[in-house]
């Protein structure tokens, strides 16, 4: 799978202060620097390779009113050329002319606005019609799920295991926040691959109201 560099890597792992005798480490995403940075870079630098090998002009994808995705997609699509389209949830309110909302204009994005229940009908709408205009639409699943994302992070993984192996380290835990799961996946995948079966990756929802636990036996 192939990538066009969007981000700063590798991003820095600090020594936190040690907690009941635990020694914590934060591996610093924050830091891909790509218009604010987080974690959706790493993804948008495999996703966006894919739309240029495909001969893509125009970006859709989908996120919340205030979709860090969204921002990190709409700042590859303007760094490389391409148009880029966001689909975005109706907000029960009109939305402030700041944070996440502020970056889409500055970036040039266009905005589509979608009811929930019509998410799929309006992204598909969208494309169509872009399509019809001459455009060759490329679109990425909302948090950049799917497999480019997951092999995202299964190299984040990768770069992980090279600081920990110079620092000496080895960790009983992963903790990350869990979206649509892909970073997640990404994670436990690369721990598997290094045979660090004894390492639990454990997943923080930021997206469902309820507990859900996974096997990976």
């Amino acid at each position: 799978m192939h990538k066009i560099p969007l981000i700063q890597a590798p991003t820095p792992l600090h020594k936190l202060i040690s907690f009941q005798e635990n020694n914590v480490y934060a591996k610093r995403d924050d830091m891909t620097d790509l218009a604010l940075g987080g974690n959706k870079a790493r993804k948008a630098e495999y996703y966006l390779a894919d739309a240029i090998e495909c001969g893509c002009s125009h970006i859709v994808t989908y996120g919340s009113t205030e979709s860090n995705h969204c921002r990190i997609v709409a700042a590859g699509a303007a760094k490389l050329g391409f148009s880029c389209t966001l689909v975005l949830s109706e907000p029960s309110e009109p939305p402030s002319y700041d944070g996440n909302f502020f970056m889409y204009d500055l970036l040039g994005a266009n905005i589509v606005y979608a009811p929930v229940e019509r998410v799929s009908v309006v992204i598909d709408e969208t494309t169509e019609k872009l399509r019809s205009k001459g455009e060759n639409p490329y679109f990425i699943p909302g948090g950049g799920h799917g497999n480019l994302g997951t092999h995202a992070y299964v190299k984040a993984y990768e770069e992980l295991e090279e600081q920990k192996r110079s620092g000496n380290l080895w960790f009983d835990y992963i903790f990350l926040a869990s979206g649509t799961g892909t970073t997640q996946a990404g994670i436990l995948i690369g721990s598997r691959i290094f045979d660090h079966y004894n390492e639990q990756v454990v997943g923080i929802s930021v997206a469902r109201s309820t507990s859900r636990r996974t096997s990976d036996s």
